[in-house]
């Protein structure tokens, strides 16, 4: 009976065929079995041969060694194909993956400016940049290559901005001090972007507030109340929290700086005509006669800013630090004197702008 064991299908001549180890497995089948084969079949195995295809050996009715080579550089022709086919088809592969991963750089990267974006409230950029993540989320899900689980994470993401901009929305329109309401179901990570938001959009409306203020004042050469104000605007920078400070103070600290600049030019022109209650001040470096009060007063309150900076940095609340150093600079340029004391002071303000510098 013709056996049937360790048959596998031959993709090189497309048919069933046993497949052997080694050629002395093959030959012992023929000559075990040959004749039992012929009898059955009226034609019987008279060579094995190595099939490349299958890497193993196979046994044949063809006399002919020429005919297996011809069939043999048949096998070979077939499997360069497969070879080139299956190295195209790895490389359009490759191409599909990383197609798929720039994608998903660049949309948690938008998203990333997107979260920074509503955390300076600037909702009109933050609005525009995820209409942008919308486009290229379908672009994500038209890829040849697919991550469902990362899909599903970056549209999560998505969703839960667009849900971020309508809070920030409902905040800017805000009057006072009251938020609106963060939902019940907003838990941990969520409900802390929301309040943030919340937060450092009451702090960007109440700098434009006061900066108006300001401009109108200084318009009319009117100082009352102006230092106070931009003091409050830096002390306000300070409190903005996470991705958004860095936008923010972008936008804010030219403004307050020419604010001061103009505030500084001002006093400097009253000051020409105003003679009440000065004392002369030690004749050294042309110094101009000072208000003692005034001189007494700024001088505490910079000694007690250091004393704040230095907790500051005790508690690593770097940003409060680069905020009240700028604060003391301008409260002594404003101060326009120069003595001793105030040497001391700024020395000590030159030494803690080094330390955070070099943060």
């Amino acid at each position: 009976m013709k056996p049937i064991r360790n048959k596998i299908f031959c993709y090189g001549c497309r048919r069933p065929k046993m497949l052997f180890e080694t050629q002395a497995k093959a030959d012992n089948f023929i000559r075990y079995n040959g004749d039992d084969i012929l009898e059955e079949s009226g034609k019987a195995p008279v060579r094995s041969y190595y099939c490349e295809i299958c890497g193993g050996y196979h046994v044949t009715s063809n006399p002919s060694v020429e005919s297996g080579e011809l069939l043999n550089q048949r096998d070979r022709r077939l499997i360069e194909a497969a070879i080139a086919f299956k190295k195209k088809k790895g490389l359009a592969h490759e191409k599909d993956v990383e197609e798929y991963k720039v994608l998903c750089a660049s949309l948690h990267k938008r998203l990333e400016k997107v979260r920074a974006l509503l955390l300076s409230g600037e909702l009109a950029d933050a609005e525009d940049l995820l209409d942008i993540c919308g486009l290229e989320m379908e672009a994500l899900y038209a890829c040849r290559f697919k991550d469902a689980g990362k899909s599903k994470g970056i549209k999560e993401k998505i969703e839960k901005m667009a849900d971020a901009l309508s809070y920030a929305k409902e905040a800017q329109g805000a009057s006072g001090q009251e938020l609106p309401e963060i939902d019940s179901g907003c838990v941990g990570k969520e409900q802390r972007l929301l309040s943030s938001v919340g937060t450092n959009i009451q702090n960007v409306k109440r700098i434009d507030l006061l900066l108006a203020c300001n401009d109108t004042q200084l318009a009319g050469g009117d100082v009352q109340g102006v230092a106070e104000r931009l003091a409050e605007c830096r002390n306000l920078l300070t409190k903005v929290k996470k991705d958004g400070k860095k936008i923010v103070k972008r936008k804010f600290m030219p403004l307050i700086e020419r604010q001061e600049a103009l505030l500084r030019d001002l006093k400097k022109k009253q000051a020409g005509g105003d003679h009440e209650n000065v004392v002369e001040a030690p004749k050294r470096r042309g110094v101009r006669p000072i208000n003692y009060e005034e001189y007494r007063t700024t001088l505490l309150s910079l000694i007690e800013r250091l004393e704040k900076i230095k907790e500051a940095y005790e508690a690593e609340d770097y940003d409060f630090c680069d905020t009240s150093i700028g604060i003391g600079y301008f409260l002594l340029d404003d101060l326009h004197v120069e003595d001793d004391n105030t040497d001391l002071i700024k020395r000590q303000f030159d030494r803690w702008r080094e330390v955070i510098d070099n943060l």
